[in-house]
């Protein structure tokens, strides 16, 4: 499957520039060009786009445990890290914590499959936890890719044009 992204540029009081990104997946997305169009096409082209359900893939039935050494590594990478068959697919900070956030890792399996778990990590030398630095074993969740459509605002141009 190739995954296709489009986003606005730059802008002009006629236009809008689109920059679009195609690849295999979203770690490996490439630019591929840069299209002019008229504000209210570039709007629908990028919603087309949003919204676009991803393609089927291999799910889970059951969790899987990882080594909480295996589990450290995977949540010390980016998007793209694979280690020992597992590749990051996200890592995002998902809940604000005066000194352990909480995160939120995904990831797959060569396989195809998806999988997700939490994790808490120390902001400061003075906490200095590391992902799964109590644990032996990590339990990840089977989970699937959705489909999330977002507005996003931004300053409108003199003249009150979008």
């Amino acid at each position: 499957m190739t995954s296709i992204r489009a986003s606005i540029q730059r802008t002009t009081p006629a236009h809008e520039y689109v920059s679009v990104f195609a690849g295999p997946d979203a770690e490996h997305r490439a630019f591929c060009g840069l299209l002019t169009m008229r504000a209210e096409e570039a709007a629908e082209l990028i919603a087309r786009i949003e919204a676009r359900e991803p393609g089927a893939c291999p799910v889970a039935s059951e969790p899987v445990e990882l080594a909480a050494e295996l589990a450290r590594d995977l949540a010390s990478g980016d998007p793209g890290y694979t280690e020992d068959g597992w590749t990051v697919v996200a890592n995002e900070h998902i809940e604000k914590q005066r000194w352990e956030p909480l995160h939120w890792l995904v990831i797959r399996n060569d396989a195809g499959q998806h999988f997700a778990d939490t994790y808490r990590k120390g902001l400061t030398e003075s906490q200095d936890t590391r992902p799964y630095e109590y644990a032996t074993k990590a339990t990840f969740t089977p989970v699937v890719p959705t489909v999330k459509v977002s507005i996003e605002w931004k300053a409108a141009q003199k003249g009150g044009q979008s």
